[in-house]
């Protein structure tokens, strides 16, 4: 039995029109993964970086001139302190799903007070302090992703 070469031809488009079946996500954005590079800074200069992997099934993350607004929220698990901070438009103007990674470059952290004035060069400093942050994202529709919980930050902090 001899097969047809228009049927070969038939299976290969199928396959590769499986390649491009747009993603579907729930319109609501999601945190896949997150990370921290470096894990360790020094106290009030060292500066290091969120990377959150998300999804969002229809596309509205990011700032536009009508909606401004911050739309990640980084909360510092050592008193609730909330950074706010954008990013711009992802979606290229179109509404389906997207799906990439995020990097916000945070400048420097420092450690917990033991006396003095906090987050300055003449406070007293523990040898090191830790902090983990919980991070959120927000689209346009005011949708909010899960929290997601950053690996640990070690700062030292003499």
């Amino acid at each position: 039995m001899k097969k047809s070469p228009l049927w070969l031809l038939l299976v290969f488009c199928g396959l590769l029109a499986a390649c491009f079946n747009p993603d579907s996500y729930p319109p609501e954005p999601a945190i896949t993964a997150i990370s921290i590079d470096p894990t360790s800074i020094a106290n009030l200069t060292g500066s290091f970086r969120i990377s959150i992997q998300f999804q969002d099934g229809d596309g509205n993350l990011g700032t536009t001139e009508q909606s401004p607004e911050a739309n990640v929220f980084v909360i510092d698990k050592r008193d609730g302190f909330v950074t706010n901070y954008s990013f711009a438009d992802i979606s290229g103007g179109g509404e389906q799903g997207v799906s990439g990674t995020i990097d916000i470059t945070v400048s420097s952290e420092c450690c917990r007070v033991i006396s003095g004035i906090p987050c300055t060069p003449q406070a007293s400093y523990p040898p090191t302090d830790t902090v983990r942050y919980e991070v959120v994202l927000k689209d346009r529709a005011g949708n909010l992703s899960n929290i997601a919980l950053t690996p640990a930050l070690l700062i030292n902090c003499q």
